[in-house]
């Protein structure tokens, strides 16, 4: 009802968030963590506290029901379809009886299946690890030329062999990177996202009388 009374004010989506959560500590950590890392690769703003229960406009269901992706988070693609949501704070009771299905594998692996499925940002963090590696290696090679030349010093075995090393595993790390995004773009593609969520519209034929 708290939620329902919500909704009438003009809000579409009515989302009801923990504002103390009776988990344990490792859940509250896992999932606190979970959602600073997603929120840094999608750009977005999701707390932990919001739960899947909610109460939601026919318009947001149907427009959730037309992206027809395979990996969805239900609250993540209500909030980014973009309709006007807000929170309602709800007592978070512990677990009664029996136990989560859902245990640390499982939450790992729905953690990188959201994160890979959001965001193309990992591809862009090879690029920028493997342009590091490759930029203080071929500082590293500038510097022991200088050395080489003022005071005749040749760095051989294992400093020549590690700068060349870093050096060629740089420029591997940011073509996989580099090709990474073509494939991320393909892959932003395939996903077949609307371009626009239209709330409302008109009839301007019927409007007009025609």
């Amino acid at each position: 009802a708290e939620l329902f009374n919500k909704l009438n004010e003009g809000y579409d989506i009515v989302f009801a968030r923990r504002f103390e959560r009776q988990d344990n500590f490792i859940t509250k950590l896992l999932s606190r963590s979970f959602y600073k890392v997603y929120n840094y690769f999608s750009d977005g703003n999701y707390d932990a506290s919001i739960c899947n229960f909610n109460i939601s406009r026919k318009i947001v269901i149907d427009n959730y029901c037309k992206m027809r992706e395979h990996n969805r988070g239900f609250t993540i693609f209500l909030k980014w379809l973009g309709f006007r949501c807000t929170t309602v704070d709800i007592q978070h009771d512990k677990r009664l009886a029996g136990k989560s299905s859902y245990n640390l594998r499982k939450k790992l692996k729905m953690a990188e299946s959201f994160i890979t499925s959001q965001s193309n940002k990992p591809l862009h963090f090879s690029i920028g690890v493997g342009f590091l590696l490759a930029f203080f290696s071929f500082l590293t090679i500038i510097y022991c030329i200088v050395n080489f030349i003022v005071s005749g010093n040749i760095p051989t075995g294992w400093t020549s062999l590690i700068i060349s090393i870093y050096l060629i595993g740089g420029f591997v790390l940011m073509g996989i990177g580099i090709l990474g995004i073509y494939i991320g773009n393909i892959f932003d593609e395939v996903k077949n996202r609307p371009l626009y969520v239209i709330k409302e519209s008109k009839n301007l034929n019927e409007s007009e009388g025609k």
